[in-house]
């Protein structure tokens, strides 16, 4: 049975790692590679290439695109199927493959795909931790990529009022949003929790950083970056530096990464995923 992550590039991701030893130490006969690709493969192809494909993590860019793939499916259209998390924040990153013994749809074994979000439950362990005496808002969420659809689900199941810091404002927003350069010191005062849903500041590129101005930034703030590879960005060291309560990705890494073992251990011929023994190291 294999397993694998989808995206580009995927040099910095621990997934392959700590997944492939957790198989190896338990004796399960499971793989976990890397699919690495700039451009979108589409999720029948890959299932149709890689027959003993049971499941994907998706990470950077295809998150989106791949929830795109649900919303106008190329093949039967039965055959794509949403969890209620993915479909409430209009992105998966996580994904299954449900297949019979016998041919069924398209003539073939694959009988659906199914998109899951594990940000959800990662993101919303991760800020339980970091805000333990309740969540302050409204928040800051900087990017409007696929993480950030996931971190927003949160806030909105969370009563949290947020709004997304972006390069370029959308014409018809869902929610508010905001230049970089228009957060001053009233807007960080007016929001006392920022999330960093962007890959800057993720290895290699160690020295970049969010465009912020973080002047106002100070000890009645909660500050999340979501990346964990390093565990502290130099992002996080600035607003440490204020005085923030920060937090780096690896906690949320843990919690989804935990989560898509979970997903995964429930299709048919997940079950030996099913395993005390399996255990991530990160």
């Amino acid at each position: 049975m294999n397993l694998g992550l989808l995206g580009y590039p995927l040099g910095h991701s621990a997934s392959p790692r700590c997944f492939g030893e957790a198989f190896e130490r338990a004796g399960v006969p499971a793989t976990y590679h890397r699919f690495e690709s700039m451009s979108y493969p589409g999720l029948v192809n890959l299932a149709r290439q890689n027959p003993r494909l049971l499941g994907l993590n998706i990470t950077l860019p295809h998150k989106k695109t791949a929830f795109q793939e649900f919303q106008h499916p190329s093949d039967v259209e039965r055959l794509f199927q949403l969890t209620a998390e993915a479909a409430g924040c209009g992105a998966v990153n996580c994904i299954g493959f449900r297949r019979v013994g016998s041919k069924d749809v398209l003539g073939e074994d694959l009988e659906a795909v199914v998109g899951h979000n594990t940000d959800v439950e990662g993101f919303s362990k991760a800020l339980d931790s970091l805000c333990t005496e309740g969540t302050p808002g409204p928040a800051l969420v900087l990017g409007n990529g696929g993480v950030a659809a996931a971190v927003g689900f949160v806030f909105e199941q969370r009563k949290i009022p947020y709004q997304i810091v972006t390069r370029s404002l959308s014409q018809k927003p869902r929610v508010p949003e905001i230049l970089w350069e228009q957060v001053n010191r009233k807007v960080l005062a007016d929001h006392p929790l920022l999330v960093q849903c962007t890959p800057l500041g993720m290895a290699p590129h160690l020295t970049t950083r969010p465009p912020l101005n973080l002047e106002g930034l100070g000890r009645g703030h909660y500050v999340m970056d979501l990346i964990y590879n390093p565990l502290e960005t130099l992002f996080l060291e600035e607003c440490r530096a204020k005085g923030a309560r920060v937090m780096g990705g690896m906690p949320m890494f843990q919690a989804q990464a935990e989560a898509s073992l979970r997903f995964w251990s429930n299709l048919p011929g997940g079950e030996i995923l099913q395993n005390d023994r399996i255990q991530l190291v990160f």
